[in-house]
């Protein structure tokens, strides 16, 4: 779905894969517009969306789940919401940059677009805009006094069920980035969304204890001086450490590790204060990962290689290549999206792209690979940084290629 929720504000392509929400701003011109149709949303719940199309004095009530509905009525009046939100809505089409394949896309905007395409959409089924989606947990989230005021002034804002930090205005739900954020934690009241801080510039971590975890991981973990600790949604466990060595991610295990110099999410579930003087957690035997600088062979201007991606998904369909599928299903698996990341990239540069490097210039692999990638790793706020100067997914896929050189 395209939305661009604010007038002459940007817009942006959404799809939700599974447990992960992927969404990329866009620019209006690099879309053709199918006719459009001026209409009202009354949002109801996630589940339930009234829209009024004044011109035709129409009302349409779509009802379903996660955001995705269907028409159940049409009826010439229904009850009003105090302030409903104005869009145009019809179907578009875009050429993506990186691939050059075109996708239609239901749009929702509020600048009137020019109509380009003959195109419209099916009425009956509908997706709610997701700025206009409250996509909360359904739970109330609240922490212990003693962490409420360890953390009060601590940067911080909610986390929506698809882990994006967000801020809610005005009935809107609008992500964020966590270097952007102005709140502190004091500010911030029980919600139904649990709060994300940054530990960004601190000495504080958390010890991570995943669902899947060995006694002995379980052992490490509880033998562990801390701050403060909480069972997760998914049945893990957080503590809040101290360190004299902070790093980005320190792995014990695939079950336990420890993150620092990051964002974290905390629940409040069954939380317990543990020591207000806690000694320092001991990394000695713990892994480093994540926090290492390379240098890289990449252009640090995006080229076009969407002739150069078409090859490759030609070849992988003429091999029959199951890469792209497998790449894809390893992140309903991996706890971790950043070593989900690392994984499709490496699955799919050995098997579908390696073969074919020779036929590229070697400053572009990275872009291609990337690129390649694109409808596999579900897009999140950190592929939007930049390491060396790339994106980080470029960068991370020059890492691969150089190491398997």
């Amino acid at each position: 779905m395209l939305e661009q929720s604010t007038l002459y504000g940007r817009a942006y392509l959404s799809e939700k894969k599974g447990k992960y929400l992927s969404s990329r701003p866009v620019s209006l011109t690099d879309l053709e517009f199918g006719p459009m149709r001026p209409v009202f949303l009354h949002p109801v719940s996630d589940e339930r969306m009234i829209m009024e199309d004044r011109e035709r004095d129409l009302w349409y009530d779509y009802q379903g789940k996660e955001g995705d509905l269907l028409l159940q009525d049409t009826k010439e009046e229904f009850p009003r919401v105090e302030q409903p939100f104005f869009y145009y809505y019809g179907l578009s089409r875009y050429k993506d940059p990186k691939t050059g394949e075109w996708n239609s896309h239901r749009y929702f905007v509020r600048s009137q677009p020019s109509v380009t395409w003959d195109q419209i959409p099916d009425i009956r089924q509908i997706e709610i805009p997701l700025t206009l989606q409250r996509l909360d947990y359904g739970q109330v989230f609240a922490y212990p006094d003693e962490l409420n005021r360890f953390l009060a002034n601590a940067p911080s804002t909610y986390v929506d069920r698809y882990k994006r930090p967000i801020l809610r205005m005005h009935q809107q739900t609008f992500p964020v980035a966590m270097e952007k954020v102005k709140t502190k934690w004091k500010e911030l009241p029980p919600a139904t969304y649990p709060k994300v801080v940054s530990l960004t510039g601190t000495q504080y971590g958390v010890l991570d204890l995943e669902p899947e975890h060995t006694e002995e991981d379980q052992k490490v973990f509880e033998e562990a001086p801390g701050y403060y600790k909480e069972q997760t949604p998914r049945g893990g466990s957080h503590k809040l450490v101290w360190l004299k060595e902070p790093g980005y991610k320190f792995r014990y295990s695939p079950g336990l590790e420890l993150l620092s110099q990051t964002q974290v999410t905390f629940y409040g579930i069954e939380g317990t204060w543990i020591s207000d003087q806690p000694d320092a957690v001991s990394v000695a035997d713990w892994k480093i990962i994540g926090n290492e600088e390379h240098e890289v062979k990449a252009l640090l201007k995006r080229p076009d290689v969407s002739e150069e991606v078409a090859v490759l998904r030609q070849k992988a369909e003429e091999r029959y290549s199951l890469t792209r599928e497998l790449a894809a299903r390893g992140y309903a698996k991996d706890p971790d999206p950043s070593h989900a990341d690392y994984v499709a990239l490496y699955k799919l540069y050995h098997s579908d792209v390696k073969p074919y490097a020779s036929q590229f210039k070697v400053e572009e692999l990275p872009w291609i690979l990337e690129a390649y990638s694109e409808d596999v790793i579900p897009h999140r706020e950190k592929h939007e940084t930049l390491r060396n100067g790339l994106p980080y997914l470029v960068y991370l896929s020059a890492i691969i290629i150089q190491k398997e050189a």
